[in-house]
């Protein structure tokens, strides 16, 4: 199964080298820790609200020369919102029926357009997403800065597993209809009778030029 280290791989291989990278939903920092190991040297952005990973979202922040901001991604920035905490898992959504679930914290939420605004983040931007169903949410609160992060790593779920929980369909029909190409799908997730329960995506966007949309010369026939 393809990972995201592999697709990420393969773009610094076709020359994309980002300005700076966002982790929304950094949890401990482990996918930051990775993916600097491809891009050396570039400024991360650590965004997580829940308070059980603050301290060493902090320390790592500190340590590695980034930001660390402890707050939610969403359409626009609202104070004391619900917040589901349970873990790697925690969400802003509830559970299937709806209902409150995990242990209730109060967090802060932002906007990426207003994130890149005030921090004046470099582009070309390297965006990560993995905040348990708001996805879509932050993706519409970052409609512009989009054209400036040409590559998207975005969790995506093909079922409904928390009530309002954006389908990978309404991911792929924002995205694409922003100028984005699906460039892979890695790390999924299967429940226990095999179907897809979730994955991540990797999203490039049509003016980089890293999607090469016509066949190869040299093949004979398209499926050779």
């Amino acid at each position: 199964m393809a990972s995201y280290m592999d697709a990420l791989g393969r773009l610094r291989r076709d020359g994309f080298y980002p300005a700076s990278i966002i982790d929304g939903g950094a949890h401990v920092g482990q996918w930051a820790k990775s993916v600097t190991r491809l891009f050396p040297g570039i400024p991360v952005l650590l965004l997580d609200p829940l308070l059980s990973v603050r301290a060493e979202l902090e320390a790592l922040a500190t340590s590695a020369g980034w930001r660390f901001m402890p707050v939610g991604l969403g359409l626009q920035p609202q104070e004391h919102v619900h917040f589901n905490a349970h873990g790697p898992q925690s969400s802003l959504l509830g559970n299937f029926e709806g209902a409150e679930w995990g242990t209730a914290e109060s967090i802060s939420v932002t906007s990426l357009n207003r994130l890149v605004r005030e921090l004046e983040l470099p582009a070309p931007r390297l965006l990560k997403l993995d905040i348990q169903g708001g996805e879509l949410a932050a993706l519409q609160g970052a409609v512009q800065v989009l054209a400036d992060t040409p590559v998207i790593q975005t969790e995506v779920s093909y079922i409904e597993f928390q009530r309002g929980t954006p389908l990978v369909h309404e991911i792929v029909e924002f995205l694409c209809g922003r100028g984005y190409y699906i460039y892979d799908i890695v790390d999924m997730d299967r429940r226990a009778d095999g179907s897809l329960r979730q994955s991540d995506m990797i999203f490039v966007h049509r003016r980089a030029g890293f999607v090469q949309h016509r066949w190869e010369p040299d093949r004979s026939v398209p499926w050779s």
